[in-house]
């Protein structure tokens, strides 16, 4: 994440060398890649034994770069068409993959012959119940907002067919993994609050560190909005032609240099440090916690 960070610096700004929507894609390509491996360092948090493995990830991030790329270059309706058929099968089915693999606690990365006879075993034992009545509710709402997504996405495609999927992948990457983040937080303050097991081996370095997490977290929050404010204030449109983009410039507004586009890029890049130093730390306190009593969520 670290890398990719720095990285996002070096890719910004190739695309700001000429912006455009096609040059966009370098730019994403960090983005996309820091959000599958935000989603991973989160969850392996708390499954290290059924945590996805650097080579499906990878897989994962190819056909995302694959997808983007190629939208920006087929513009024939038919294979545009095939594009986006192919899109949606691929999301459902990773979709699908993801929602079953989390609920069955890593049951499709054994085998599809050993997967069935277990979904099959509880779907006749629990009758009235489900197998994790909660975890259940949860899948159910991943599989709702992603449909929603994927609907929006198709939605807007056939209202604008020259659409790339850059913009939508970020979309999708970004709302999945703020579900989950929210998801994480909850559980944790849950913990930090309910569970006395816990709270009896707690030390004041422990205690330290469950709140500094959420400060880094906090700052990352109000550092984002500020950026964002900046963000939409923008002075230029990749969406416009160059005359078009240049009667929207205004004079620069810090030190008579920095625009509002500066500042974005100021004040966002210190909101991802900030953000990914609090998740890199957000479970430190459960260092010299045996793991047979650190909850799973």
């Amino acid at each position: 994440m670290g890398i990719c960070l720095i990285l996002q610096g070096l890719f910004s700004a190739i695309f700001h060398i000429c912006p455009s929507n096609i040059s966009l894609q370098f730019d994403t390509t960090m983005m996309n890649m820091m959000m599958i491996l935000v989603f991973i360092k989160i969850f392996q948090l708390r499954h290290a034994d059924t945590a996805y493995n650097a080579f499906h990830v990878m897989y994962v991030f190819a056909v995302v770069l694959v997808f983007e790329a190629v939208s920006l270059y087929v513009f024939n309706t038919a294979w545009r068409l095939v594009l986006y058929v192919l899109f949606v099968f691929c999301y459902v089915l990773l979709m699908v993959h993801m929602g079953v693999d989390i609920y069955y606690y890593g049951a499709v990365k054994t085998s599809i012959r050993k997967m069935v006879p277990v979904m099959v075993k509880h779907a006749l034992r629990y009758k009235e119940e489900c197998l994790n009545t909660k975890k259940f509710i949860l899948t159910s709402v991943f599989f709702l907002i992603n449909t929603f997504l994927l609907s929006f996405i198709v939605y807007r495609a056939s209202q604008d067919p020259g659409r790339s999927l850059s913009t939508p992948l970020l979309f999708i990457g970004g709302a999945n993994v703020g579900m989950y983040l929210v998801y994480y937080f909850v559980n944790k303050l849950q913990e930090i609050c309910y569970d006395e097991e816990l709270e009896q081996d707690s030390t004041t370095p422990t205690k330290f560190m469950r709140g500094l997490s959420f400060i880094f977290f906090l700052t990352a929050l109000v550092i984002g909005v500020i950026a964002g404010v900046f963000y939409y204030m923008k002075h230029q449109s990749r969406n416009s032609t160059p005359p078009e983009s240049r009667n929207k410039n205004e004079l620069c507004n810090l030190m008579n240099f920095y625009d509002n586009h500066d500042l974005w890029h100021f004040f966002s890049g210190t909101a991802l440090f900030f953000a990914l130093v609090g998740l890199l730390i957000i479970d430190d306190d459960l260092l010299f916690i045996d793991r047979g009593r650190i909850r799973v969520f």
